[in-house]
């Protein structure tokens, strides 16, 4: 006797005496049979037959216990590419979690619903078990009810009573979670996150063997409608399968995907492969189903209910009978889920809390997904109707590698033309129920704006890391795998991209620079192809690092095309959210030209919203004398246009890159590649789907405590060279706590050991837990050197996106699989701010080259309005700080009248000197 039989047939009956209430865990078994027939052997999954005698310790009960134990099958990694772990996983968490809060649901509200959907649990339980294999492994015990009377359908084509009874029966196991949002029973969230996601594409990662299976249904179809084209026998039709074609020819799991999006009044708990392989009826003398039960809940979900409908119905009916009832078992379902709905909440069908699951928007939220069906029986019906040899070569080859050459052939061929003809019946039909009008996922693009040379320079590693991201190659096409020239890594961005309906994705972005190089150079550089050339704004002048002469010379001369390009961009676009801004203060144009761009997209977008990654000057590394000038200047001028403002300064960049990286002279290459990682960070959650993803509008509300204290710093972990990556410790809580330390900040400040938080917006990439990030921001908290201020008592805002980074080949940062980044509103900003005050006031003190300013057609007095301004901001950080309204009130006080004697006795003192 092997290894596992002695398990199933000695241990496994000892631990169904003990699982089961009714049974008394101190009795006894005997004669024990074990059998494995052949029609129950399935691809991913064995289930055997087991029977044993069993008598209670007292001798009050003894019976025959007639069983059936279903039990994982496969290697590791066969395991692991049909993510047979997280399915039967979750099978288990059906059977022995939900379905008993589910039926306790029935009875206690005495809704006379019998429930009973499946058969009685003996046994479930997933994890280790020595005595049976090393392996993970799943075991589930259920009560075999073939001698109950229970037996399968017909093999292929059920007949409508079968249908009608199908349809009924799942129709009061969905009115459950209805029944529980309805009654906002707690319960439901809770037995809604213990079903692990099963998502046909989860960040980086896809379902490998459906991927594999529904290309080559995809591929079977149109094969075949090429070699027939008088099967395309309507333009409508024939319009349906190019617009599916050209969506998803080569990923028709995106379309899947798409599908499985969550509704708030829709989304169930489903069974998830509800079709005849997975029921049992039982029938009466004449042969007529009158009661069924359900099984096999792997692939169950919290998604749309059609997923659970559309499917059987498409695998399981003759066109005739698609033709003639069809809308009748829908309705059906439908009749059958208000009835158990009024049933268990105990009100009438016209009850006015069921108004959402009425019959007008059921029938539309069908339309909208009922595509799931027509595309999982692309790939299964081929291998429900063929032969019983070919089934058997379609299983062999699939368990040992679903990327061989055999699989295809035998999915290519199996079952022959009438199969085919079979699966173009089913496309036709959902042509003319309208099931190809697949709405696309709601778009909210965005504008990317570069502007001067730093703009321009960081615009190009950005949009060379979005490319990476996304699969989209320097040309704007999609870029195919190495291993099956597939563009599986591809991963569609709206956001950012715009599709040209010839396969090329454009992005979203304007260039702007008064003088040329710049963007020629980006022009001329290996990812120039990308961008729309009218789209690259450049003049003929350099601004010559003055904020004037940008803002009131050049600005006008490069606008004009500015403004009319961002017009098209929003025109083109379904929804624009806003615009983010890439640029710096101390240049003349990223200073000058911006703040009057600013200007111009607030009257003519003023509900818009306006985000910008500004690169500040820092304290020691600077390119220019008057970056002091222009950065108050430009911050007064828009401190009242930028909804938010995510601040980075190079000399911190530059520490970063040295002490973290180990490179010895970093260059402005490092520096942009650094930069665009971490912007790539912030708009992860812009870009990819994501349960707890963060939109523009979210950054604002959590983020910005008072309109002016719009200046987050940035902080991004990991920074890990190649060389240090397998040394350093990189757990969710490590993360988390080196965002606030000063070598992971985008800007140096806060040294003081005076900064208190306001917000913090914590956005996490990758496969990461929300318990996780729990118990690392309880840390935080609970850390005294991190300090809050005492009128903001949650201070966090998390955002989770299951895309995990990626980093350039041949960068300088190490690939991780998981990464954070910290947006943190803080007191310590005012540092940087009296940074760049202290300076500009030595400068304007002496009125050192004011008078290039001056020459360009400004007045004098705003250098005093901006100064102003800024003592102003530098103020509010402080005030925002400081607890109760008389401390705040004594240092504005204090601050202003420090900044006007300043001026009034320094203004007085030079008067005589002045020309201006």
């Amino acid at each position: 006797m092997d290894k596992k039989t002695a398990f199933l047939t000695g241990e496994l009956p000892r631990r169904i005496l003990q699982y089961t209430p009714e049974l008394d865990g101190e009795g006894t078994f005997s004669d024990v049979m074990l059998t494995t027939p052949d029609h129950l052997d399935g691809f991913m999954s064995t289930i055997h037959k087991l029977s044993f005698k069993y008598e209670s310790k007292d001798g009050s009960d003894s019976r025959s216990l007639h069983l059936m134990v279903k039990v994982m099958k496969g290697s590791d990694a066969f395991r692991e590419s049909s993510m047979g772990k997280t399915q039967f996983t979750n099978e288990i968490y059906i059977y022995t979690k939900v379905l008993p809060v589910f039926q306790e649901l029935l009875d206690s509200t005495g809704s006379g619903l019998a429930g009973n959907w499946c058969p009685k649990v003996y046994y479930g339980e997933a994890g280790i078990f020595p005595l049976y294999s090393d392996q993970y492994e799943t075991i589930l015990v259920l009560e075999d009810i073939s001698p109950l009377g229970y037996k399968a359908g017909p093999r292929l084509d059920l007949d409508e009573d079968h249908l009608r009874l199908m349809a009924r029966h799942i129709a009061s196991f969905h009115a459950c979670t209805y029944a529980m949002r309805i009654q906002k029973d707690e319960r439901l969230s809770s037995l809604i996150d213990g079903i692990v996601p099963l998502d046909f594409i989860s960040g980086d990662k896809i379902f490998t063997s459906y991927d594999v299976l529904l290309r080559l249904g995809a591929k079977r179809l149109y094969k075949y409608l090429e070699a027939h084209p008088d099967q395309l026998d309507s333009d409508s039709f024939r319009q349906d399968i190019d617009n599916m074609r050209q969506r998803y020819e080569e990923t028709p799991i995106r379309l899947m995907q798409n599908l499985l999006r969550r509704d708030d009044v829709f989304s169930v708990i489903l069974h998830g492969d509800y079709n005849r392989n997975n029921v049992l009826f039982r029938t009466d003398a004449d042969g007529k189903p009158i009661a069924l039960k359900m099984f096999d809940f792997q692939e169950n979900r919290f998604a749309t209910p059609v997923i659970d409908l559309a499917f059987f119905m498409y695998m399981s009916m003759t066109e005739e009978l698609r033709d003639r009832c069809w809308d009748a078992i829908v309705l059906e379902y439908h009749a059958a889920l208000l009835d158990s709905l009024a049933a268990i909440l105990k009100v009438p069908k016209e009850d006015a809390s069921l108004d959402p699951y009425r019959l007008e928007p059921f029938l539309e939220h069908f339309k909208r997904h009922a595509m799931y069906g027509v595309i999982v029986t692309l790939h299964f019906l081929p291998w429900m109707m063929c032969p019983e040899d070919e089934c058997e070569q379609l299983s062999y080859h699939f368990a040992r590698d679903v990327h061989s050459k055999e699989l295809a052939h035998w999915t290519l061929v199996c079952g022959g033309e009438e199969v085919d003809k079979r699966l173009v019946g089913v496309l036709k039909h959902a042509s003319r129920k309208g099931y190809f009008d697949i709405p696309r996922q709601h778009n909210r693009e965005t504008l990317s704006i570069h502007i001067g040379q730093a703009g321009v320079q960081i615009g190009e590693a950005i949009w060379k890391q979005y490319g990476l991201e996304h699969g989209i190659g320097k040309n704007g096409q999609r870029i195919a795998s190495e291993k099956d020239c597939s563009d599986a890594g591809f991963c569609e961005c709206p956001t950012f991209y715009s599709d040209n309906g010839e396969g090329r994705y454009v992005p979203r972005a304007i260039f702007i620079d008064t003088e040329p190089m710049v963007i020629d150079q980006l022009q001329m550089s290996d990812i120039g192809e990308l961008f729309n050339p009218e789209y690259l704004i450049r003049g003929k002048e350099d601004a010559a690092n003055n904020y004037a002469r940008g803002y009131y010379t050049l600005s006008h001369r490069t606008l004009g095309g500015a403004m009319e390009a961002a017009r098209q961009i929003a025109e083109d676009a379904d929804n624009l959210q806003g615009m983010i801004l890439y640029h710096s203060y101390g240049g003349g144009t990223g200073s000058g030209v911006a703040a009057h761009l600013l200007q111009e997209l607030a009257e003519e977008f003023p509900r818009k919203c306006r985000l910008s990654f500004s690169v500040y000057p820092s304290p020691y590394l600077c390119t220019s004398v008057v970056e002091p000038y222009n950065t108050v200047l430009m911050t007064h001028r828009t401190i009242n246009l930028m909804e938010c403002s995510f601040m980075m300064d190079n000399q911190a960049i530059y520490n970063i890159c040295s002490s973290r990286l180990s490179i010895e002279r970093p260059s402005y290459a490092n520096l942009n590649q650094l930069i665009s990682q971490v912007v790539s960070g912030v708009t992860a959650s812009l870009r990819f789907g994501g349960d707890l993803n963060v939109d523009m509008s979210e950054f604002q509300t959590n983020l910005i405590p008072y309109p002016r204290l719009h200046y987050p710093v940035i902080s991004f972990a990991p920074i890990i060279s190649c060389e240090s990556v397998n040394h350093e410790k990189l757990d969710i809580g490590a993360l988390t706590k080196t965002l606030f330390e000063p070598d992971y900040q985008m800007v140096r400040c806060g040294l003081s050991g005076r900064d208190k938080y306001m917000a913090c917006c914590l956005l996490y990439r990758g496969h990461i837990l929300p318990k996780d990030i729990n118990e690392a921001i309880a840390s935080i908290k609970a850390t005294r050197s991190i300090r809050f201020v005492d009128w903001c008592p949650t201070g966090f805002k998390i955002g989770i996106n299951a895309m995990a980074p990626k980093m350039a080949p041949d960068g300088d940062l190490a690939p991780v699989r998981r990464c954070v980044t910290m947006l943190a509103t803080r007191t310590a900003v005012s540092d940087a701010w009296s940074n760049i005050d202290e300076k500009f006031d030595m400068m304007y003190r002496k009125r050192a080259f004011v008078h290039w300013y001056v020459g360009e057609g400004m007045e004098q007095f705003e250098f005093c309005e901006a100064r102003e301004n800024l003592a102003s901001l530098e103020m509010d950080y402080r005030e925002a700080g400081l607890t109760g309204k008389l401390c705040a009130l004594d240092w504005t006080l204090k601050g202003f009248a420090h900044f006007f004697l300043h001026y009034s006795t320094d203004s007085a003192s030079q008067s005589d000197n002045s020309e201006y």
